[in-house]
């Protein structure tokens, strides 16, 4: 099977507290070449996108 775009969302909730939440989604897209490996992007974006989620929680968490 021949892929030509992959994508990946990571989202996090945390408890903040006094019945209160946060959300972050990251939602991240990519293009794939002839010849190049999709489950190796997969996996790039996923880490991407969950050190972009929490690099956005950390000002609100501290």
């Amino acid at each position: 099977m021949k892929f030509t775009t992959v994508s990946v969302s990571y989202s996090r909730k945390f408890n903040l507290g006094n019945f209160e939440s946060l959300d972050l989604v990251c939602s991240l897209w990519a293009q794939v070449e002839d010849g190049e490996d999709a489950d190796g992007i997969t996996q790039f974006l996923y880490l991407q996108a969950k050190t972009s989620v929490k690099q956005a929680a950390m000002p609100v968490l501290k």
